[in-house]
């Protein structure tokens, strides 16, 4: 079984953004899902989006591991070792609801995302 050997890198992060993508929201782009960096708190997007700037910020910096920045997600990622973690001693900022009256996260977009993910029944 893989183990993650990178536990102790994770620092107390402020998030980039609470909103989104810190990159795409600077180049007017996309994203599908959020990550946020568990070394230096960038938020980016995941690599379902177009853009992959949560992977591509791992890389660049080698800052190996992210959480999800999902509502409701507690799951963490380390990409060095490709493994799938849950850290129970981490705050996670992201169980905080989206900001509603951002127009990418408005009250429609996000109940529809969520229904399309299961959290809710449609």
């Amino acid at each position: 079984m893989n183990q993650c050997t990178h536990l102790d890198q994770i620092k107390e992060v402020t998030p980039s953004s609470m909103v989104g993508c810190s990159d795409c929201m600077d180049s007017g782009g996309r994203w599908v899902h959020l990550r946020m960096c568990l070394i230096c708190g960038r938020v980016g997007c995941c690599d379902s989006s177009p853009s992959r700037h949560a992977s591509k910020h791992a890389a660049a910096e080698a800052h190996p591991i992210a959480s999800s920045f999902e509502p409701g997600e507690e799951w963490s990622w380390c990409y060095i070792d490709e493994v799938a973690l849950l850290i129970e001693t981490i705050p996670h900022p992201h169980h905080q609801p989206y900001d509603t009256d951002d127009p990418i996260h408005d009250a429609a977009t996000v109940a529809l995302r969520e229904t399309r993910r299961g959290l809710v029944a449609p």
